[in-house]
């Protein structure tokens, strides 16, 4: 919209990876150096936002990192939490109505936290540290 908000005046770095040889055969043996042209780079955007990202937004973890109580600030009501490891397996699960949760009794580590509220769901991550 302006040039406050223009992202492509910010150092912009893309990784391209080149290979030698393989579906077109071997190299020349005598071969030093020459010129390589891109056609074109396709870049992805990781996420975009969405109605789940909104109402996310709507949950703030603190501290975190936590060393084990963690506390959620929000508007909305809270019906259930469930932790899952980074490998997807629930480790957790607890109905509350409360902001605080003690998670003491976890290993340090990353992992993901389901907040259900009415008849939506938000996923935030945090970081338990010992």
């Amino acid at each position: 919209k302006n040039s406050a908000t223009w992202p492509f005046d910010i150092d912009q770095f893309l990784l391209l990876n080149v290979a030698i040889g393989g579906y077109s055969g071997t190299p020349d043996t005598n071969f030093t150096e020459s010129s390589m042209v891109i056609d074109y780079v396709r870049v992805y955007q990781n996420n975009t936002a969405g109605i789940d990202d909104v109402f996310s937004s709507k949950f703030t973890i603190y501290p975190n990192p936590s060393s084990g109580i963690i506390n959620i600030k929000t508007d909305q009501k809270i019906n259930k939490i469930e932790i899952y490891s980074t490998l997807g397996k629930r480790i957790f699960v607890k109905n509350i109505s409360k902001s605080s949760i003690n998670l003491k009794n976890l290993k340090a580590g990353i992992y993901f936290l389901k907040i259900f509220s009415e008849m939506k769901v938000a996923t935030k991550k945090i970081i338990l540290k010992k």
